[in-house]
């Protein structure tokens, strides 16, 4: 009996060291992973890979595997490995606990692994305790297109909520960017909110007075309410702010309002919609709306 149990723990020290070689392999690419610098992406991603390559040969549930946990989901999630980040993440979340360090990494683990809805609803649900790790994420200017894109995403796959939210996050986030304020007006347009995104365009425009483009989206709102004058005014102004004639739709949209309400606004909407066609030759919109004026003075 002695002797059964004398083998019995000689195979479990045996199976211990069997694992250090896997965990001191794990130890020092993670550390070379981590020394590299962060100007060197590609290089990094690749270290932290391996690294994570070498998490994985550690034995499931082993004392080595918790105690590696934290470093090989971090190797997870900088190797570009988004689906088993999340994975063990959320595991490493489960076992520490919350925080605004661990919630940060798990937001940028869903986004990445194409999980937008997932990571909005987390973020949601931990945003008041842990505003900063949301912050953190959402406000991480190096990966504010991916953001961009996943809440256009939303809004298009129906999850208006979570789209909604994530133009209002970015919007508080950066409070100086006008794109951002912009971004918000229109989605707000988009749904029917049309006072709040007035009030988001005219936000922009304090912003960014000088952006043509944002005086044409103005414009546009206005002309979907109704407010032909208003809508005149911000294109006109649109058509003052162009660093060269013809670079934003302004004249374009002044032109269908002049076809529709047959008002010039004391400006000629040929020579409009002439200068956009100049700077953009292709453009079909501005193509239509010169034939209507032209056919409108019988040329």
């Amino acid at each position: 009996m002695r002797a059964c149990l004398a083998l019995a723990g000689l195979l479990g020290a045996l199976g211990s060291l069997e694992g250090l070689p896997a965990q001191t392999e794990f130890d020092r690419l993670f550390a070379k992973a981590e020394a590299i610098d962060k100007a060197s992406a590609a290089v990094r991603q690749r270290a932290y890979l391996t690294a994570f390559d070498a998490f994985s040969r550690l034995q499931l549930d082993s004392a080595e595997y918790r105690r590696a946990l934290p470093r090989g989901a971090v190797s997870a999630l900088h190797g570009g490995r988004f689906a088993d980040a999340a994975e063990l993440l959320e595991l490493d979340w489960r076992r520490a606990g919350p925080s605004a360090v661990l919630l940060t990494r798990r937001l940028r683990a869903l986004a990445g692994a194409g999980q937008a809805r997932a990571a909005v609803q987390l973020a949601r649900q931990h945003e008041k305790v842990h505003a900063g790790g949301v912050r953190a994420w959402i406000g991480d200017l190096t990966t504010l297109a991916g953001r961009l894109a996943d809440a256009d995403q939303l809004l298009l796959q129906g999850n208006t909520s979570e789209g909604l939210w994530m133009f209002e996050t970015l919007a508080q986030v950066h409070p100086g960017e006008s794109t951002l304020c912009a971004n918000l007006a229109l989605t707000n347009r988009r749904l029917g909110r049309l006072d709040r995104a007035a009030a988001g365009y005219r936000a922009a425009l304090n912003l960014s007075p000088s952006a043509a483009w944002l005086w044409t989206d103005y414009g546009l709102l206005l002309k979907g309410q109704g407010q032909a004058e208003a809508a005149a005014k911000a294109f006109i102004s649109g058509l003052s702010k162009e660093s060269r004639p013809g670079l934003s739709p302004a004249g374009t949209n002044l032109g269908v309002l002049s076809v529709r309400t047959g008002d010039s606004r004391g400006r000629d909407p040929v020579a409009d919609v002439t200068a956009v066609l100049r700077a953009r030759p292709k453009a079909r919109m501005a193509q239509r709306v010169l034939l209507d004026l032209l056919a409108r003075k019988g040329r």
